[in-house]
């Protein structure tokens, strides 16, 4: 999967909305930061990330959202150390399909996102997350 140039993505890969879509979030807590990350990818991206990790030519809707809860499980496991107290322990949450459209997450928590535009179609990735105050 390679990434697309800021010239060669296109105005209706922008504005295709991926509400509806499958979704996976893993919760994280510790050391001065909770909150959780959800990864929202389209469709086509979803399949050919499947097939990819899984070496299948068509997986089906089981082996689809496995293999976004592991993707999901990955960034989020190597971005939370580098947003948290160096010093402290931060535990990592198995991950989950959101059956929901809004989890209590995005009502309550900061956030910070990114999209992702590849060959295969975009992802939205968004970190939700709530700060601890230091008591000195």
């Amino acid at each position: 999967m390679f990434p697309l140039g800021k010239e060669e993505i296109s105005q209706e890969q922008r504005n295709k909305d991926l509400n509806g879509n499958i979704r996976s979030l893993v919760k994280f807590s510790g050391s001065a930061v909770h909150g959780g990350m959800i990864v929202t990818p389209s469709e086509k991206l979803l399949e050919a990330m499947a097939a990819n990790m899984l070496g299948i030519d068509t997986p089906d809707e089981n082996q689809k959202a496995g293999a976004l809860s592991e993707m999901t499980n990955i960034i989020c496991g190597n971005t939370v150390p580098l947003i948290t107290d160096q010093d402290g322990i931060s535990y990592i949450h198995p991950p989950q399909i959101l059956k929901e459209r809004k989890s209590e997450l995005e009502k309550t928590q900061y956030k910070e996102s990114v999209w992702i535009y590849l060959d295969e179609g975009k992802v939205e990735i968004a970190m939700y997350y709530s700060m601890e105050e230091e008591n000195d």
